[in-house]
């Protein structure tokens, strides 16, 4: 076991949200009844996984800019970062071209990663089956959405019964 293996990544929404992504991908083999090829679970693991790299870039680029002011002293706190980096930058016209460049990137990132979170939460909001998974402590819309497009497919008729405590 590696130590990646060992610490759960920062960015994932819960414990669940992988099993749920490997779930649609019929790529656990501890679940052979998921599905193989579902259309709508292929179309769910593929927004979830990126919105997770919208969201990873994001952060990728505040750390960017955190670290460059850092190395001229300058620290910023975590409230209205956009503006306190305007703030920070004003005296030093290098650092203030790299500010402007980098930060309507960060705009547009968020702009585009609250879009793919509202579909995602919007999607969640019309499936019954969905909003009734997400009753469950720790499972949000894209885990509740991805297994229950993983279990709608004729391959887990076969396993039904371990299914109807689940389902029910």
């Amino acid at each position: 076991m590696t130590p990646h293996d060992m610490q759960p990544s920062r960015f994932a929404r819960s414990p669940a949200f992988g099993k749920s992504l490997r779930l649609a991908s019929h790529t656990d083999p501890s679940n052979r009844w998921c599905a193989e090829g579902s259309a709508t679970a292929e179309k769910l693991r593929r927004r979830a996984h990126f919105s997770q790299r919208v969201q990873v870039k994001l952060h990728d680029i505040e750390m960017s800019v955190r670290g460059i002011l850092r190395g001229f002293g300058l620290k910023q706190n975590h409230t209205r970062f956009d503006r306190r980096i305007r703030e920070l930058v004003a005296g030093h016209p290098s650092l203030a071209a790299i500010a402007e460049s980098l930060l309507p990137v960060r705009v547009t990132l968020r702009r585009e990663f609250a879009r793919l979170e509202k579909q995602v939460r919007t999607m969640a909001r019309i499936d019954d089956r969905a909003r009734l998974s997400m009753s469950v402590p720790g499972a949000g819309p894209i885990v509740s959405l991805t297994f229950n497009a993983a279990t709608k497919t004729r391959h887990a008729s076969n396993h039904r019964s371990k299914l109807e405590p689940i389902l029910a």
